[in-house]
């Protein structure tokens, strides 16, 4: 192709917005007519998996203590897989995640998230809940910046534990309810970095659907 400086730089920017380097440069050198030029990327690695700590005082649970277990590059294939569980005395939520960035070798991401969740309203609300459940997702790039995933979600939700007491509302609720519900969401990400970013924009916009 034609040489384009500014396509080099977008080029570069990719790299970035990756999160697998912490040092990206392009050069060039001539190449092996006066119409050819050599580019030449240089790339530091970086620690693409992490660990997070958190810790917390709730006035509904008390206590709370978040920990999360993810890797951005798993075996150097992109994928990202993550670990994450949160709770206290009264709460507990776990999730996982993972996405593939190439499903079936197309430039397309495609994931699944499996979670519970699990809480205890009895001295305040009269009652407890928990829900488990599962979704997939597909994502296609619309071009550099624009982007629209979609997906499935399937939950299958309880509430127990009603006490004599409570509104009329929640024994209403009371037992347990399948959600299927299907969804999008349109992204516009413009950010020259994404976790430190110092230019660039991003807007989200996310609709759900239950009952299909």
């Amino acid at each position: 192709d034609a040489y384009n400086r500014l396509l080099v730089g977008s080029a570069r920017r990719r790299l970035v917005r990756l999160q697998y380097f912490k040092k990206v440069s392009i050069s060039n050198e001539p190449g092996s007519a006066p119409d050819r030029v050599i580019l030449i990327v240089r790339v530091t690695e970086q620690a693409t998996g992490e660990l997070s700590l958190g810790g917390g005082w709730s006035s509904t649970s008390g206590p709370v203590l978040d920990i999360s277990l993810s890797e951005r590059n798993l075996l150097g294939r992109g994928q990202f897989i993550r670990l994450k569980a949160s709770g206290g005395f009264d709460d507990l939520n776990v999730d996982f995640s993972f996405t593939e960035p190439k499903f079936m070798g197309r430039n397309m991401s495609a994931g699944f998230d499996i979670f519970f969740k699990e809480s205890d309203r009895g001295s305040e609300s009269s009652f407890s809940s928990k829900s488990v459940g599962s979704s997939l997702r597909l994502g296609v790039p619309l071009n550099e910046n624009w982007r629209v995933s979609t997906f499935y979600r399937i939950v299958n939700e309880e509430v127990l534990d009603v006490d004599s007491d409570a509104s009329l509302a929640i024994k209403d609720a009371e037992g347990k309810a399948l959600v299927s519900s299907v969804g999008y969401t349109l992204t516009y990400d413009s950010r020259n970095n994404v976790q430190n970013p110092s230019r660039g924009y991003y807007f989200s916009l996310a609709q759900q659907l239950a009952g299909v």
